[in-house]
């Protein structure tokens, strides 16, 4: 029995409203994403995942063209086409490491970045959480337990996509506890085996 083809298709309404409100928490949007990117005739564009994930990538029209007759007539796999945003799970956003990277390097983001000292860097690139004694400073933004944040460190490198355990109002009062789950962090790409933190085949 031949193999479904995944299929690909121009992202919803509601599926790039999603992702949209997410890059509103760092009071960014999708229209200063392009404008950085400087991508002509944009697309949101998603791959349909096995295990039911749908991967995001912010394409053009002629590389969508090119994607879409590729993938229903050819074997040929295409590993990376784009800007690969992320992925939804369900209706929640997790974004890649690609995204943070832009948004921390170019400063787009303005909001919800927190910077953490060089003890708690090293650990973090190996998978660790952050405790609050490590935290040096925050951006303005919302800072309440379960946000995502985009974790710097001292010399403002983009480290990594981190969720809040807790909220950082008051975070004196947390300074021996993890308040900063990592979700994403630069060192996955030399722990990851097979290639499993490279964005999905299309």
């Amino acid at each position: 029995m031949q193999a479904q083809k995944k299929q690909v298709a121009i992202a919803s309404t509601k599926d790039s409203n999603r992702i949209n409100a997410f890059l509103g928490i760092f009071n960014t949007s999708f229209r200063e994403l392009v404008a950085i990117l400087d991508i002509q005739s944009p697309l949101l564009i998603y791959k349909e995942e096995e295990d039911g994930l749908r991967a995001f990538y912010l394409v053009d029209e002629e590389q969508y063209s090119l994607i879409y007759k590729l993938v229903r007539t050819s074997s040929v796999k295409i590993t990376h086409a784009g800007m690969y945003l992320g992925v939804l799970k369900s209706t929640d956003f997790i974004p890649s490491l690609h995204l943070g990277s832009l948004l921390a390097r170019k400063k787009i983001a303005k909001n919800n970045l927190v910077w953490i000292d060089e003890h708690a860097s090293k650990l973090y690139t190996y998978g660790r959480d952050v405790f609050g004694c490590s935290i040096t400073k925050k951006s303005q933004g919302v800072f309440r337990e379960n946000t995502w944040v985009l974790v710097m460190d001292n010399h403002d490198e983009f480290l990594g996509w981190g969720r809040l355990l807790v909220s950082l109002e008051n975070i004196e009062d947390q300074c021996e506890k993890p308040v900063i789950k990592n979700m994403l962090d630069i060192g996955m790409y030399l722990r990851c085996e097979e290639n499993t933190c490279f964005p999905p085949e299309i």
